[in-house]
């Protein structure tokens, strides 16, 4: 499954069609916050594999970052975990203090996969169990929750920034495809990543 995480200058919903090499991508969430810019995150199943090319669609003219991360094991024909969802909004001036959302899973092994836009610099800590995966610009960061989360429940996934007016944040819970127990097999930058479970 490909994971596709969009900001947008644009703080109104200008985005239209994302695609991983021609293959349509899901919108599973949007958010804007106060100011100027949105983010999106996006999925797409099927075979992905390589190096590929992620097109995002917009109605108007608009600065677009993007980035994407490759995960194997995820349920082809249900990958969300229920639907559920989280998003969260904070203003800052200056400093910022941690930006968290929490997801609920109700499927073992389900890992919470999610962005975080406008974050200048971002650090995890706090209470937080997260992985950056890929940024772009600064702007955007693709996070998740490092490992499956067992036994299902709630996770929290959370960035912390230094600069910046307002943080952004979205994540969604993707079950696995069973047995199996979802990895990270690339990303943009490009790291590999691998878990044993």
């Amino acid at each position: 499954m490909g994971v596709v995480a969009v900001w947008t200058q644009d703080s109104t919903d200008v985005i239209t069609a994302v695609s991983i090499d021609g293959v349509v991508a899901t919108r599973q969430a949007t958010q804007s916050g106060i100011g100027a810019g949105r983010i999106y995150l996006y999925y797409a199943t099927g075979t992905l594999a390589g190096v590929m090319t992620v097109t995002a669609t917009s109605s108007a003219s608009t600065q677009i970052n993007s980035t994407a991360a490759l995960y194997d094991g995820v349920d082809q024909t249900t990958p969300l975990d229920g639907g559920s969802q989280s998003s969260s909004t904070i203003t800052c001036s200056g400093g910022c203090t941690e930006l968290q959302a929490t997801v609920t899973s109700t499927i073992d092994n389900s890992w919470a996969i999610g962005m975080a836009g406008d974050f200048t610099t971002v650090s995890l800590g706090g209470s937080a169990s997260s992985s950056i995966r890929t940024n772009a610009s600064g702007d955007i960061y693709q996070i998740d929750s490092t490992s499956a989360i067992s036994p299902a429940g709630a996770a929290i996934l959370g960035v912390t920034g230094n600069a910046g007016v307002r943080k952004d944040i979205i994540i969604a819970a993707f079950r696995p495809s069973a047995p199996a127990v979802a990895v990270v097999v690339q990303s943009q930058n490009p790291v590999v990543w691998w878990w044993d479970e």
